[in-house]
């Protein structure tokens, strides 16, 4: 824990602030890590579809860059579910996010798309 703290608070130039929020809400920092990844991965995911072949490969995608992670990690349904959601609402406290209903049907589809991927 010592080293983790030296990396937060000794050096500032190492600091990612969602990371840091994460480890201050108690998550290790392998797992505030983790759960940014993620949610990178799905905002990329978004970004590559305006290529038909990124449409192609966006099950492939999903499953390779977050289904299998998550797997690998042994979270549980809910965990996932429970990630998705948060994630899904967190642009609602954004002041400047203007493309909220946008957002709100690809999270929708993609978090149907995600848990029944993953649950299978």
């Amino acid at each position: 824990m010592t080293s983790e703290l030296d990396i937060f608070v000794g050096n500032t130039t190492l600091i990612d602030e969602d990371v840091y929020r994460l480890w201050l809400d108690g998550y290790s920092v392998n797992d505030a890590v983790a759960l940014r990844v993620r949610s990178g991965i799905l905002v990329n995911v978004a970004a590559k579809l305006t290529h038909n072949k990124d449409v192609r490969d966006l099950f492939v995608d999903l499953v390779e860059k977050f289904v299998e992670p998550c797997r690998s990690d042994h979270w549980p349904l809910n965990d996932v579910r429970l990630f998705l959601n948060q994630y899904s609402a967190s642009v609602h406290s954004l002041d400047g996010f203007r493309h909220q209903a946008l957002w709100d049907r690809y999270m929708g589809t993609l978090r149907g798309c995600l848990l029944r991927l993953y649950h299978d």
